[in-house]
């Protein structure tokens, strides 16, 4: 049951905002961190086999990604949440918000009972606007590289004439 909340709720981020995914991702963490069992979903690796009635037959012996995972069922017990994994996380790693992309790393590090839960207080305050601040005031080390000239003036001396009104 918990395992398939965890799909969901992965699932979900993925198309949410990034204010939903600054949320969703502390709250898979604690609920990860909670129940042991569910902690298996993040090193997975899923792959077709021969008996896979849904797989095509060029795909058969093939590593590729193969989601077992039920989003449409309603019950969750039979979602088959255990036998997927959390490959929502490894996508979220790449998210264009660099907040999104660090929260998602703390995946990378081994969840243990002695680590203490992420807070979803800071998690519920990040706003658009937060975020826009915090990003507008960083200082870039260096500058930005730019391939633009800026022109001397409004126009080249030579079109000067040509523009007499």
């Amino acid at each position: 049951m918990i395992a398939a909340f965890i799909k969901r709720l992965a699932r979900l981020a993925l198309g949410s905002p990034v204010t939903g995914s600054a949320i969703a991702l502390p709250f898979i963490y604690n609920l990860l961190r909670r129940h042991a069992p569910c902690l298996t979903l993040i090193h997975k690796l899923q792959t077709i086999e021969e008996g896979d009635e849904s797989a095509d037959s060029e795909d058969l012996g093939k590593r590729v990604p193969h989601d077992p995972f039920d989003m449409d069922q309603p019950d969750p017990s039979k979602a088959r949440a255990l036998h997927s994994s959390l490959w929502e996380l490894q996508v979220l790693r790449q998210h264009y918000a660099p907040d999104i992309s660090k929260m998602a790393n703390i995946f990378e590090d081994p969840i243990t009972r002695q680590k203490p839960e992420l807070s979803l207080a800071e998690a519920l305050e990040i706003t658009y606007r937060s975020l826009f601040e915090k990003n507008s005031n960083k200082k870039v080390k260096g500058g930005v590289p730019l391939t633009f000239q800026a022109p001397e003036s409004v126009f080249r001396t030579s079109d000067e004439s040509e523009f007499v009104l």
